[in-house]
């Protein structure tokens, strides 16, 4: 019998839409990252294994992506507004959790991973080369805070 844990797994990806003074945070992507270099995206990042139980792993992946990416800590409590899946460059399967996040402290900064930041109005969208789906994920949060 087939090992369904080996054949039929998904990279769990957890994305933090976060948001301060009406303005949502977008980070660039490196140009040395493999998949999508260069592109705007929101900060977040795949869910490690832990060896074990570990309570709360995606909110802890949530805040720790965050601050390593932007310097942003995000306040404890988080609100899951969409999710999807997609087919990574590299051929795997991710589901994709989507994060309202509101701004806690700290100065957004590019970080790890990233070459720049910036803080967008619902206008100011379309402005970017943004990361497949990503307008997506900044519009569902700009029509939840409404």
């Amino acid at each position: 019998m087939a090992d369904l844990a080996k054949n039929q797994t998904h990279v769990v990806l957890v994305n933090g839409i976060v948001e301060k003074d009406g303005k949502l945070l977008i980070s660039q992507r490196s140009f040395e990252e493999s998949h999508m270099p260069g592109l705007w995206t929101i900060p977040g990042g795949k869910v490690d294994q832990t060896g074990g139980d570990f309570w709360g792993i995606i909110e802890h992946t949530l805040a720790k992506e965050v601050k390593e990416e932007t310097g942003v800590d995000i306040e404890e409590h988080v609100q899951l507004i969409s999710n999807n899946t997609f087919i990574r460059s590299t051929g795997h399967h991710v589901i994709a959790l989507n994060f309202l996040c509101k701004w806690k402290s700290g100065i957004a900064e590019p970080l790890e991973d990233t070459i720049a930041v910036a803080w967008v109005s619902g206008a100011e969208i379309d402005k970017y080369k943004l990361c497949p789906g990503v307008d997506k994920y900044l519009k569902s949060a700009f029509d939840y805070l409404k």
